[in-house]
């Protein structure tokens, strides 16, 4: 694994047009970290997307430039802190915010609703995309989110996020915390859904220990 992730995050984002980025919900310093990394990214892409995982009726709020009610599972105080500093950014310019889930009380397909928002978006000319949602979202196979991008030809990095208490480093396949991230989501799909790679790489916050392959 190597140090600093913001860097082969935004070099992925130079080479491709789309970063999905899989987190582990409430986890505050993968907030922040994806604060600083939208910042960064703004600076170097003009233009830039940021697709959030939030009921696609809440789009109007965020154009408005509110912080609206959000879902419980998503909007705790770290989450709801990272709104408010990419709101900042969309007030200057630097970003347009995407809300990419189903709309509020409506049942259907939510990877398959966020698939489409995503390659709308990129339809309608954003140049780059830097999109937040859960890990099992941004899965590679299974028909979650990442995947649906890879079958739909989109050219995209799949991130994930392993919480832990120590500095984040970028983790390529074959690493502990890559290991570790994708044993833990592949455990909560049926049999049969592991088809295909996961995560092209892991934000890993663990401590890098020999029994990280858990």
């Amino acid at each position: 694994a190597s140090a600093g992730p913001a860097g082969p995050l935004l070099a992925a984002l130079e080479a491709h047009r789309v970063v999905v980025v899989g987190e582990r919900h409430g986890f505050g310093p993968g907030h922040r970290w994806f604060g600083r990394v939208a910042a960064a990214a703004a600076r170097r892409f003009p233009g830039l997307a940021v697709g959030l995982e939030l009921p696609a009726d809440l789009q109007p709020a965020l154009d408005r430039g509110e912080t609206p009610a959000l879902p419980p599972v998503i909007g705790g105080p770290s989450y709801r802190r990272l709104l408010g500093s990419l709101q900042a950014l969309r007030r200057k310019g630097a970003v347009r915010l995407v809300a990419l889930d189903l709309p509020r009380g409506e049942r259907g397909d939510r990877d398959g609703h966020m698939a489409r928002r995503v390659l709308e978006a990129l339809a309608v000319g954003a140049p780059r995309m830097l999109v937040l949602v859960g890990n099992l979202h941004a899965w590679g196979a299974g028909g979650k989110l990442g995947g649906r991008l890879r079958a739909a030809g989109a050219p995209c990095v799949l991130v994930g996020t392993l919480p832990g208490p120590a500095a984040p480093r970028w983790c390529p396949p074959g690493t502990p915390g890559h290991e570790a991230l994708s044993a833990r989501i592949g455990a909560l799909l049926p049999p049969g859904r592991l088809s295909g790679p996961g995560f092209d790489a892991v934000v890993s916050w663990a401590a890098e220990t020999k029994t990280a392959r858990r």
